[in-house]
């Protein structure tokens, strides 16, 4: 028994030595570069790509090939390093697809295209379908009779550094796939959209520029789990467009230029959020025409909307920085809007429908303190921001409040500084405040101006007296409003009135700061407040006590003011009885 084992043993031993010897003696398979000489036709090309081995590279070296329709079957790179002009042609169709200058196939997964510049006379420059793990790098694709790239059911691929224009189609489209990172491409003049996507989740739309697209810079329709992040869109008809979609970002975008909506949300949109993009100069800023849940708009500068009379919607419609559509529809978990800046739209800053008589809207910063400068839609119930100067105990500085908190995510936005109404210094805020501190002659009356917007607010700093061996007196801020003093210096402090013509100020309960602004401010309507001296003493109190004093000093003055009395009631009882 025990020598059966032994022998079999030994034949294992003997079989593993023969696959190990047999292994060791077979030639390994690298993968190989096959060069794609000048002058060659398509089926020569094609011929090379159907010989190559997987991961093998197809490098072409000539300046440019005409009538290339080309199926790439296996895993290649495809490359130029010559920036390699490829002429497409519109007779080879693949079924329910078109035609195409480079078609990636369901077997090409892990593949490469890069460096070529095609000029395409197809329905696409390049299509991927049924495929994953496929990479498209700088490219120059124009003059497509559809799509520059189109992918459909596409998966964990690449599309980075391209050049897309000048189709009849849409620059980039996306089909029923996922995982897709699309960055840094310049996508401009196409007739459909510059980027859409169809029926997919999980895609990356960062740093591209897409400019000048007909209908749409971006359009997502059924899609979920979109990226939007740092791209440009300009001068497209929509800058981004949703439909039926959930989970979109949108954040940091410059939406600016655009014929119709800066950001456009159709049909039903979820969890939306966009926040920090600069939204200019569009028909509207955001437009809501959508049944919307859960959407939040936060953080993002929308100015200067403007009317027009040539578009889809009713001019009344338009020119607004956030607007709802005929079909907006409330959830219960209504759009959060707030800590936006909206200006300068030619219309509503926030416009309402006529459904919704009561449009709940969060603090946003408008322009001013005055309620009546906001530019708002009758129809809209909003908070608030306002702005209040403050003095610190080494500058000067304005920051924006919802009541007494520091809108730290409000965008920022340029304050100008003044001293004395002369020597104008232009500051951008930083996490909603402004600073600057200026030098000047504290022996001489100082005012200090921050505009803002259609606000300004100001502090007067009185003279500072020579150093003397009194102690001084500060006035403290006081809980209900009064204007907090600096220890340091004799202060008066005016501004813009409010809505109701009366002049008011916060309290200064910020730690180390003086609140010397007002709330609620016009420019149009000027009010001050009355002076505060470092005995906290005003000018009535002065004048009594002066009074008070002159009579206590000199008591003839008392006699004389007898005497005239007497001599009133003496005339005043003759001409009675007389």
């Amino acid at each position: 028994m025990k020598s059966n084992k032994t022998k079999n043993f030994r034949k294992l031993l003997l079989l593993l030595s023969i696959i190990i010897f047999i292994g060791s003696n077979v030639p390994t398979v690298s993968a190989a570069t096959i060069n794609v000489d000048p002058g060659l036709q398509n089926y020569e090309i094609q011929k090379l790509i159907n010989g190559s081995h997987q991961g093998d590279t197809i490098s072409f070296l000539g300046s440019s090939y005409s009538n290339i329709s080309l199926t790439i079957n296996k895993k290649l790179n495809i490359i130029s390093t010559k920036n390699t002009t490829i002429i497409g042609n519109n007779f080879n169709i693949i079924s329910k697809v078109g035609t195409f200058a480079f078609y990636f196939t369901n077997t090409s997964l892990g593949s490469v295209i890069s460096g070529f510049n095609i000029i395409t006379n197809s329905d696409y420059g390049i299509i991927a379908a049924n495929v994953k793990n496929i990479t498209i790098n700088f490219n120059k694709i124009t003059g497509s009779y559809k799509d520059s790239i189109y992918l459909k059911n596409v998966s964990n691929s690449n599309v980075n550094h391209n050049n897309l224009s000048n189709s009849n189609g849409n620059g980039l489209n996306i089909e029923n796939s996922n995982n897709i990172s699309a960055n840094k491409n310049q996508i401009k003049n196409n007739k459909n959209s510059g980027i859409n996507i169809y029926n997919s989740s999980n895609i990356e739309i960062n740093s591209n520029n897409v400019i000048n697209n007909n209908l749409s810079g971006l359009s997502v329709s059924s899609s979920k789990n979109i990226s939007v992040d740092k791209n440009t869109m300009e001068n497209n008809g929509h800058g981004v467009y949703l439909s039926d979609t959930n989970k979109i970002n949108i954040s940091n975008n410059e939406i600016n230029k655009n014929t119709l909506n800066g950001i456009s949300l159709e049909d039903e949109t979820e969890n939306t959020y966009i926040s920090n993009n600069n939204i200019f100069k569009n028909l509207n800023g955001i437009y809501i025409d959508s049944y919307s849940v859960n959407d939040t708009i936060i953080s993002n500068n929308i100015q200067e909307s403007a009317k027009s009379v040539f578009t889809y919607l009713d001019v009344f419609d338009t020119g607004n920085g956030i607007g709802l559509g005929q079909n907006y529809q409330e959830s219960k978990n209504l759009v959060n809007i707030k800590y936006n800046i909206i200006t300068n739209n030619q219309n509503f800053a926030v416009k309402s429908n006529p459904q919704y008589t009561k449009f709940i809207v969060g603090p946003n910063w408008y322009g001013s303190n005055d309620p009546e400068e906001t530019g708002v839609c009758p129809m809209v119930c909003t908070a608030m921001m306002r702005a209040k100067l403050l003095q610190t105990a080494k500058s000067y500085e304005i920051g924006f409040y919802d009541g007494n908190t520091l809108v730290k995510t409000l965008p920022s936005l340029n304050v100008t500084f003044q001293l004395n109404g002369e020597n104008s210094k232009t500051v951008q805020t930083t996490s909603g405040q402004a600073t600057y501190d200026y030098n000047m002659d504290t022996t001489k009356p100082n005012l200090i101006t921050a505009i803002a917007g259609k606000t300004d607010l100001s502090l007067t700093l009185a003279p500072q007296p020579l150093a003397s061996n009194k102690s001084s007196n500060p006035s403290k801020g006081t809980p209900n409003g009064d204007q907090s003093i600096n220890s340091s210096s004799n202060l008066e402090s005016s501004g813009n009135s409010t809505a109701n013509g009366t002049s008011n100020t916060s309290s200064g309960n910020q730690k180390g700061k003086t609140n010397v602004g007002i709330i609620g401010s016009s420019i149009s309507q000027k009010g001050s407040f009355g002076t505060s001296n470092s005995d906290g003493q005003n000018s009535i109190e002065v004048s009594v006590k002066n009074t008070a004093n002159t009579i206590k000093n000199n008591p003839y003055t008392v006699l004389a003011i007898f005497a005239l009395l007497a001599l009133v009631g003496v005339g005043y009882f003759k001409a009675k009885f007389n």
